[in-house]
């Protein structure tokens, strides 16, 4: 059984500009990750559909844009300019017990075989509690399974 205390979450954002004047510089922010091992994470930063991600928001950005500026300026279409070179992209470290409750159920959704526990720590015969992540049982696993069945009606 494995017990995880720090978990890594990647951070991507890519400045771009317009040509025109009334649209301001910005950024564009992919969906922060979370990630069990801090290889995975800096694996992901370096994966080429990372390209596509940045093509899809953008269209999303410009459309977002366009929406704002049509009836006053009546530009269509309106297209930004991703400065990929610019790219910031960061893996940070958290401690299970930092994250708030969005993350935690996201990775738990992303690893189905952990669950959340708190554990009691003692250092010098002081005990405090931690949230922790704990690798479920092989039972554990098939008992959700079970209930997600019976629950939806589909097999997984």
């Amino acid at each position: 059984m494995r017990l995880v205390n720090t978990v890594f979450e990647t951070r991507i954002s890519v400045p771009y500009y317009c040509d025109l004047d009334f649209v301001e510089k910005d950024s564009l922010y992919l969906k922060n990750q979370l990630f069990l091992f801090s290889d995975h994470a800096y694996a992901y930063l370096d994966d080429a559909s990372l390209g596509q991600q940045m093509i899809k928001l953008e269209k999303q950005e410009e459309e977002r844009l366009l929406k704002r500026y049509y009836s006053e300026y009546e530009i269509n279409p309106i297209e930004i300019y991703a400065e990929i070179d610019e790219i910031d992209a960061e893996v940070i470290d958290y401690s299970v017990d930092s994250l708030n409750h969005y993350q935690i159920e996201q990775f738990l959704k992303d690893y189905p075989s952990f669950k959340l526990e708190t554990a009691i720590v003692t250092i010098d015969d002081k005990s405090f509690e931690k949230k922790v992540f704990v690798e479920k049982t092989a039972l554990e696993i098939e008992l959700d399974s079970i209930n997600e069945i019976m629950m939806t009606g589909e097999v997984a």
